[in-house]
């Protein structure tokens, strides 16, 4: 594996990015419930782009589709700020994240969007219910914290 300056900066960018969800994680007066939604988004967004990077989800890294997963991350973040971050707002958020990564997932097996790849169509299935069980957990733990009940 041969990395480029660029490929360092946005691994220590993703690995600062783990750093904010858990100093969040720890820092937040919030229930642990809230907490551990925002780490499930957060890890679930690095992973993403990681993935989506990397190695590619749809087709391989040099896939234009997996381009389409940054609308994901991106309307969790602008999700998360229009709603300031309140436990239903983080709720939503991550249900839309969730409807987004479904979508895209049937659009690239109808579409046929990465078929050349030697894991199609098993990557891109398995990519969209992994992400939207993460998605749909931290879902549920905002959602949770939004009724008052924890995790004991």
């Amino acid at each position: 594996m041969n990395w480029s300056l660029l490929d360092f900066i946005v691994a220590g960018v993703l690995v600062a990015i783990l750093g904010v969800g858990g100093a969040i994680f720890f820092r937040l007066n919030r229930p642990v419930t809230y907490r551990l939604g925002f780490v499930f988004m957060i890890v679930g967004m690095v992973l993403l782009f990681w993935a989506g990077g990397a190695v590619g989800i749809i087709g391989d890294e040099n896939n234009s589709a997996n381009l389409l997963y940054l609308l994901v991350m991106l309307t969790g973040v602008v999700g998360g700020v229009y709603t300031r971050f309140t436990d239903d707002g983080m709720m939503r958020t991550l249900v839309v994240m969730a409807i987004l990564q479904t979508t895209i997932g049937v659009a690239a097996l109808t579409l046929g969007w990465g078929d050349t790849a030697a894991r199609w169509p098993w990557d891109v299935i398995a990519a969209t219910l992994g992400f939207d069980l993460v998605w749909l957990l931290g879902a549920g733990l905002f959602r949770s914290a939004k009724l008052g009940s924890s995790l004991a």
